[in-house]
């Protein structure tokens, strides 16, 4: 993130202030607490979040996705040392992956993340389900006389979103209509689809580029008299 940050100007960073509304027609982006006047928008929020942003609410049903609640968990010791990651298409169990962020990053103690698969928009009692997730990490043999130290739980809704024909022609459609108010729908949730972090890094710095020579083409506004 430092890095990300590292050619930006502070004062140039917003954060804890959501959009609220799009003016398409006056290019106006209305968050709450101000409006901001724009020549380009680029968004990473949902496409139907932008969307009804935008006045353009998504046809129902046409853009549909599930749920991922993720679960951190820290021990007071190691635990398994041959692996990053892992699957369980067990239906017995509640998660579907875990991970070993000690594996990846050399800590000494055991530290894991937790995925469990959950429809979109339901409710899940977080502190009941994390007793459920500790004894089927025991019955696996992740957890076995280890000490839970600390955790931490987040809900990513959506997580994965569900690809049908219909979706991914309205997607396109959509996503061109904006760019013609420039408006630039990008990344995972913004083109609605499955890919990776490096697929973003590239689309983005591709219509950045793209952005960057349009600027530059623009004739030089006259500056008011007096």
């Amino acid at each position: 993130m430092r890095a990300l940050l590292h050619d930006l100007d502070p004062a140039t960073l917003s954060l804890g202030e959501p959009l609220v509304q799009v003016d398409v027609a006056r290019r106006v982006a209305v968050t709450a607490r101000r409006r901001i006047a724009y020549t380009h928008l680029v968004s990473s929020a949902p496409l139907p979040t932008l969307l009804t942003a935008c006045g353009q609410p998504p046809s129902p049903g046409m853009f549909a996705s599930n749920a991922v609640a993720v679960y951190n968990l820290g021990f007071d010791r190691k635990g398994r040392r041959d692996v990053h990651w892992m699957y369980f298409p067990d239906p017995a169990r509640c998660f579907y992956r875990v991970g070993w962020y000690d594996n990846l990053l050399g800590g000494d103690r055991q530290s894991l993340y937790v995925e469990l698969g959950r429809p979109s928009g339901e409710h899940l009692d977080v502190d009941q389900m994390l007793g459920r997730v500790l004894a089927d990490l025991r019955a696996e043999g992740i957890v076995v006389d280890h000490q839970l130290v600390d955790w931490h739980h987040v809900t990513l809704d959506p997580a994965y979103v569900h690809l049908t024909r219909a979706s991914i022609a309205e997607v396109a459609a959509r996503r061109a209509e904006l760019a013609g108010h420039g408006i630039h729908s990008v990344g995972r949730y913004g083109g609605w689809t499955y890919c990776s972090i490096e697929d973003n890094l590239i689309e983005t710095q591709d219509l950045a580029e793209r952005l960057a020579g349009s600027l530059a083409n623009e004739p030089t506004k006259a500056q008011p008299k007096g």
